[in-house]
């Protein structure tokens, strides 16, 4: 799931409160059942084309789904696919699939076979029936997750994910990235904010609370993709207070991580990108009443990009994945393309040097 990053406001408009949280309830349940506890990977690593549970050492009740490719020769790339807030590892893959169905090629686990990727979907700390990731310290009246709440080092769980695949499979450290939904692209930006290891991030429906809540000051540049729906009700791409009537918090606008605004200087300043960027088209596939526009910056500081892309039309979803709530509670799915296919592209194109 990768809408809901806390639990319900009560006050006022109650039944119809509780029918939309028993919908959200339902369907997480459905989309997300937690899996058989995790297993020693590192004694019985997953083979090519194997996907496994994986117990992540030191971290009890936060194992990690592992996806090896069938064509697993040499190093691989590594993605961390980082699930919303609220939902769990087992429901991030259904959420980019076409209509939820596993295996479709629109699936981020579809691409990343295709490409030779190792995925890894962790999960983000428990609270309740979901889960969240700490995306930014508390501070300047931003949303913050249970997990941010409570302090949760999720930056130091998500290195510990990455030595266990890197224990268990051939992995090239030159070219491990992240990815996320809502508050799991929030917490795609804090690695490019805090860790010298990752080699890029894109962010769906989740900006940078990171810099406007804490500090953003990478070593190096680092390539950032943002994906954001301009009619996204959960997290606004304008920003400020949500407009699900059930739900709570003000978020920063998704523009901001970009170009700056609110106080956030911006992946482009802070990259050192030159120029106002170039408009890469995406031609209108579908009647779907939603449209992609892309800008991106390519002269970068140490090699690295910059690429907005705004799903006119778009809601909070991963464009070409599932409608997992109705329409009128998390927006339109946009089916101009899939953003497992922009994530892999985008990504798979930088290496840490």
């Amino acid at each position: 799931m990768g809408a809901f990053e806390d639990g319900p406001s009560w006050s006022g408009g109650r039944l119809e409160r509780l029918a939309l949280l028993v919908i959200f309830l339902g369907l997480a349940a459905c989309r997300g059942r937690d899996a058989e506890p995790g297993s020693d990977c590192v004694a019985r690593p997953p083979r090519p084309g194997e996907e496994r549970v994986c117990a992540v050492p030191g971290w009890p009740d936060r194992d990690v789904i592992v996806r090896v490719p069938s064509r697993a020769e040499g190093p691989r790339p590594i993605v961390l696919a980082l699930h919303g807030g609220g939902g769990r590892k087992e429901g991030l893959d259904k959420s980019t699939c076409r209509d939820g169905v596993r295996g479709d090629p629109s699936c981020l686990s579809s691409v990343a076979e295709a490409r030779g990727v190792i995925l890894a979907i962790p999960d983000g700390s428990a609270h309740g029936r979901g889960r969240s990731w700490n995306d930014a310290p508390p501070g300047g009246g931003w949303k913050c997750p249970p997990a941010c709440e409570e302090g949760v080092d999720d930056v130091a769980y998500l290195a510990a994910v990455v030595e266990l695949v890197a224990g268990t499979s051939a992995l090239d450290r030159g070219r491990i990235y992240a990815t996320g939904l809502s508050n799991g692209g929030a917490m795609s930006h804090r690695l490019a904010c805090e860790v010298d290891w990752i080699a890029g991030v894109a962010a769906v429906a989740g900006a940078d609370r990171m810099a406007l809540s804490g500090r953003c000051e990478p070593r190096r540049a680092v390539p950032v993709l943002q994906i954001h729906g301009d009619a996204d009700p959960v997290w606004p791409y304008q920003g400020g207070e949500t407009k699900v009537r059930f739900l709570e918090g003000r978020y920063p606008a998704a523009p901001w991580a970009v170009t700056g605004g609110g106080g956030d200087v911006g992946w482009v300043a802070r990259d050192g990108c030159e120029g106002d960027g170039k408009i890469l088209p995406h031609p209108d596939r579908e009647a779907d009443a939603t449209r992609l526009v892309e800008r991106r910056w390519t002269a970068c500081r140490d090699g690295a990009e910059v690429a907005f892309v705004t799903v006119e039309g778009g809601g909070h979803t991963w464009p070409g994945g599932d409608a997992y709530l109705p329409e009128r509670i998390v927006g339109k799915v946009s089916r101009e393309a899939s953003a497992s296919v922009l994530v892999l592209d985008f990504l798979l194109r930088f290496e840490r040097r």
